[in-house]
């Protein structure tokens, strides 16, 4: 005589309960995994630290920084933002960050 092996389901509803319940957090687990990859590649910003020297001014730094070729007054109203300057004005042993890419 063989003997049948089979899962008896003693009541039906709580059982489809159960597979949906788990079904959802699966679900949940792995679009939150998801999204905060996604997020970590979108949010973080490359920046150079660069130290004022005599002599240098915001317009020559933005020019040797400017990789994306874009407008210089654009790119410096950019570091001037990223900085929280209110004016253009820069002054020896000052840091300030410029974004990259």
């Amino acid at each position: 005589m063989k003997k049948s092996y089979y899962i008896r389901i003693f009541n039906p509803k709580r059982f489809t309960i159960f597979i949906s319940i788990c079904l959802a957090l699966l679900i949940l687990i792995s679009v939150f995994i998801l999204g905060s990859l996604s997020v970590q590649g979108r949010g973080e910003k490359n920046y150079a630290r660069v130290h004022i020297h005599s002599g240098d001014t915001l317009w020559n730094i933005a020019e040797q920084y400017n990789e994306r070729n874009q407008d210089l007054r654009k790119f410096i109203h950019q570091i001037m933002k990223e900085n929280d300057m209110e004016t253009a004005m820069i002054y020896p042993g000052e840091s300030i960050k410029i974004p990259l890419e």
